[in-house]
């Protein structure tokens, strides 16, 4: 029971940080988002104690959960910030709902484990003892610090792991996709009338999907990476849309939630920072605001690792991250300088297309490279993604569409979401030239991070179908109106 309690305070702590911004964001929003935010929260106050050498505690840990929850909770009551009876109802079935489903799950583990799920609960269970010691450092490396940080509070509450924090996420982003989708759909089309069974298809979609489904009991991080960018790219979009910058708050903790998740995930987020550049849609100073914490907050933990760590593995080592510190400094530097003449109209005229040609040209040119190395590589994610690798039918109807949506120039959502998955893709293609090839069925990590594209892409079928079916609608009206 203690964990199930535990997962009940990460919610009750995102819900009491999303109330401060009741006034701005639709409160549906922050209640099923709740975990999520509560989950970033708490990971954030871990890693800054490990970072500091606080030694944690089970009194500690108590300590922590009491502090902040009635931090948010005062802050909230002396803003009189209350909730109506329909706004309770909303809250009162989300979180009994989360509850059941939890201690349902918990009292029937489903959890689902490969090497890598060990791997993960060694390191949490390694940072719960010695923090951030040598030895989990070295494998947050590889396996990012998210999940393990979370699984580190397993110790000081008496459970082994926390079997249903997977869960939890997938509970909380089926609600959270479907409100989103239903939120950005209501606003693009005329007929209003076709918005939920589009967006009930979509979500049916993506919780049939095979591998998704895998996901709610796998203990891994590719989910809630795939998670908080879709959630990150949404907030954005809706802050512009919307003219309303409190979605930048939550832009920012996916943000964070992206960065940390894995490994590898900063490298999207950065990419979808260049977009957000490009697209051009903010003041200089709303640009400082929000992109600055992002770059700095990777910026300190890769500085931080590079000099606590003793010894590197063969993916990691000071070369690299060398590089990765100068590639974050070169984009801070052009966000700081986005205002500058020359570099505005450069940026202005750069289409978001344009950057597939510097990724797809690293790709052929580690194809001449390395041949066999990448041609393997790029046929195993092929048949994964369309036979072997649990997705069903899912990519075959995205891919199609995801053509389309290149040449869909009066609809810059569709074009901006189509360019990010295809350069999500290319990076896929690139990161392997320093790793074994890929291989075959969904235990493939470039396989499993298809995650990330899914949500993303079924949002774009929705838009792109629906789209179709709106002027299919209007033109109909339009005939027999004459």
């Amino acid at each position: 029971m203690s964990q199930l309690f535990f997962l009940i305070y990460i919610f009750l702590l995102g819900f009491s940080f999303g109330l401060l911004f009741k006034k701005w964001i639709p409160l549906k929003f922050l209640v099923f988002s709740s975990f999520l935010w509560g989950s970033i929260l708490f990971a954030c106050i871990l890693i800054i104690l490990n970072i500091t050498g606080v030694k944690l505690s089970s009194q500690m840990i108590l300590i922590l959960m009491t502090i902040s929850l009635t931090i948010t909770l005062f802050i909230g009551i002396k803003f009189r910030i209350f909730l109506s009876s329909e706004e309770w109802s909303v809250f009162l079935l989300t979180i009994i709902s989360f509850s059941l489903l939890n201690y349902l799950f918990i009292t029937f583990n489903y959890s689902l484990a490969t090497s890598d799920s060990f791997s993960i609960l060694r390191i949490g269970r390694s940072i719960s003892f010695w923090g951030f010691d040598q030895n989990p450092l070295e494998r947050l490396l590889v396996r990012g610090v998210f999940i393990p940080v979370l699984q580190s509070v397993s110790v000081f509450i008496n459970s082994d792991y926390l079997v249903t924090l997977q869960l939890s996420f997938a509970f909380s982003f089926i609600l959270v996709f479907y409100y989103l989708s239903e939120h950005i759909l209501q606003s693009l089309f005329v007929n209003k009338n076709i918005v939920t069974p589009l967006v009930i298809t979509s979500t049916l979609l993506l919780v049939s999907t095979p591998l998704f489904i895998v996901q709610f009991f796998y203990i891994h991080a590719t989910l809630t990476s795939g998670i908080f960018l879709f959630t990150a790219i949404i907030s954005y979009w809706l802050s512009i849309t919307e003219k309303n910058n409190y979605w930048l708050v939550f832009f920012l903790l996916s943000s964070i939630g992206v960065i940390f998740s894995r490994a590898e995930t900063f490298i999207y987020m950065n990419i979808l920072l260049i977009f957000v550049l490009l697209t051009n849609k903010y003041t200089y100073k709303s640009m400082l605001k929000f992109l600055l914490p992002v770059i700095i907050i990777q910026l300190a933990w890769f500085l931080y690792i590079l000099f606590r760590i003793e010894s590197f593995s063969s993916y990691v080592n000071p070369q690299r991250f060398i590089l990765i510190i100068i590639a974050l400094i070169m984009i801070l530097g052009i966000v700081i300088f986005s205002n500058n003449r020359f570099l505005a109209k450069f940026l202005q005229n750069f289409k978001l297309e344009y950057l597939l040609i510097p990724i797809y040209f690293f790709v052929l040119v580690f194809i001449l490279i390395r041949p066999d190395h990448m041609l393997i590589s790029i046929g195993s994610f092929l048949s994964n993604t369309f036979v072997t690798g649990y997705w069903g039918f899912s990519f075959w109807l995205i891919f199609p569409l995801l053509i389309i949506s290149l040449f869909k120039k009066s609809q810059t959502f569709v074009t901006f979401l189509g360019t990010f998955i295809l350069s999500t893709i290319g990076i896929i293609f690139v990161l392997v030239i320093i790793r074994p090839p890929y291989h075959l069925y969904w235990t493939d990590s470039s396989n499993r991070l298809m995650t990330i594209i899914l949500p993303i892409g079924l949002l774009m079928v929705s838009i792109i179908i629906g789209k179709w079916v709106d002027s299919t609608v209007q033109n109909h009206n339009k005939i027999t109106s004459q």
